[in-house]
């Protein structure tokens, strides 16, 4: 009877010390709003796109895949997307950096990664993030990727459409990427269409305004019943 005893006495020992160690373990667990571990980084797959969050449909992840996957082939630049419920307690640019670090995103010799962080919007702000290594600095540098998000992302994000903010941002980014052309000709090619588009609205209103200016020489009076 003994022994029953000593044994049952030596599982009960065991279970305070777990628990006492759990609890004490519990503290060091801290979690951001939606539930995501503080300092949590997401595994990265072989995949080029990493949709954590369940936003875009598998044909839009695939469509993106396969433009990441060929710019890579034909120009070596690495570009990878990645979208996440919450930035687990950290800025969108600490996050990105330790997504960088983790991943390793690029060539280690020429750092010619590119990534793109979204946060869709849920219970907080959507953020988002174009980061690039040292090696394309030059070809896009800080600005310029700003600019890429407020005038190509930001209005279809502010739709609601993340797939088409996406396309848009690859439509300028992968070109330059490539060496399709510079961020200097593409730079040119808008002001260019936007100076076009200028004048064609000047001509409208000149229009507008001489043929109200020809239908003001006239005389009468309206009524309604």
């Amino acid at each position: 009877m003994k022994q029953p005893l000593h044994a049952d006495i030596l599982k009960r020992r065991f279970s305070i010390i777990l628990l006492t160690f759990l609890w004490g373990m519990l503290p060091s667990f801290s979690f951001a709003a939606d539930g995501v571990p503080i300092g949590w980084i997401p595994p990265r797959t072989q995949q080029m796109v990493n949709d954590y969050t369940g936003t875009l449909s598998r044909h839009e992840q695939q469509a993106i895949e396969q433009r990441l996957l060929a710019c890579e082939d034909s120009s070596g630049v690495q570009i990878l997307l990645l979208m996440v419920p919450d930035l687990g307690g950290n800025d969108i640019a600490g996050f990105t950096q330790q997504v960088w670090d983790e991943w390793q995103v690029g060539d280690s010799k020429l750092n010619n990664g590119i990534i793109l962080v979204i946060k869709p919007k849920n219970q907080s702000d959507g953020q988002l993030r174009i980061q690039t290594g040292y090696g394309m600095e030059g070809a896009l540098p800080d600005a310029f990727c700003k600019r890429i998000i407020d005038d190509k992302m930001i209005p279809h994000l502010q739709e609601g459409d993340y797939y088409k903010a996406i396309e848009a941002a690859l439509d300028v980014i992968i070109p330059i990427a490539c060496g399709e052309y510079s961020m200097e000709q593409y730079q040119k090619d808008e002001n260019r269409e936007a100076f076009i588009g200028l004048a064609l609205f000047i001509v409208f209103i000149l229009i507008v305004f001489l043929i109200s200016r020809r239908h003001g020489n006239t005389h009468g009076g309206s009524g309604t019943f």
